[in-house]
């Protein structure tokens, strides 16, 4: 039978009803169970774990860096991240990172094209070209000639007469 004296501290417990590691199955079932039980939770639950986060992401971004490598060849940024499955800005900032260049996408292109088209617009400009003129000679629409003048900051005037021409007002 068990004493009624007080539990103060886990010694005083060990010296009492014993280590769980020496717990008799016998004489305690139930706590030895019990113990069995928290022994197998417990080496499951310490294993070490396989990969952590910060590795499988650096690991990932390795590999995504070898594919962005092959499709910067004959892909643009877009594209290649359509094939890749990521998202665009993610290998984006891989292309910057590791200073991938793939080919010229939309923009670049688009940004080109106004470059060629602002200086034959300034050269329009200083040969007395009304807006409507140039339009018509460069092949451009009225909102992408505008997109042009403010994307390279050049004032065309809208009509003839604030380009210099003679007032058509009364007198």
């Amino acid at each position: 039978m068990l004493s009624s004296s007080v539990i103060r501290n886990h010694s005083d417990q060990v010296a009492l009803l014993g280590s769980a590691t020496t717990i008799d199955p016998i004489k305690f079932p139930r706590r030895y169970e019990l113990a069995m039980q928290r022994q197998k939770f417990d080496s499951e639950r310490k294993k070490p774990k396989k990969v952590t986060t910060l590795e499988r992401q650096r690991h990932d971004r390795m590999g995504l860096l070898k594919e962005a490598r092959l499709l910067s060849r004959d892909h643009t940024l877009t594209q290649a991240a359509e094939v890749m499955g990521v998202q665009r800005c993610r290998l984006a900032r891989i292309a910057e990172d590791y200073n991938l260049q793939f080919l010229p996408g939309r923009n670049e292109v688009r940004a080109e094209r106004f470059a060629a088209a602002a200086e034959r617009i300034r050269a329009f400009l200083a040969i007395g070209i009304t807006r409507r003129q140039a339009i018509m000679r460069l092949g451009l629409g009225y909102r992408t000639f505008g997109r042009v003048c403010k994307a390279h900051d050049i004032d065309y005037p809208d009509t003839e007469a604030s380009h210099g021409g003679e007032d058509s007002g009364p007198a």
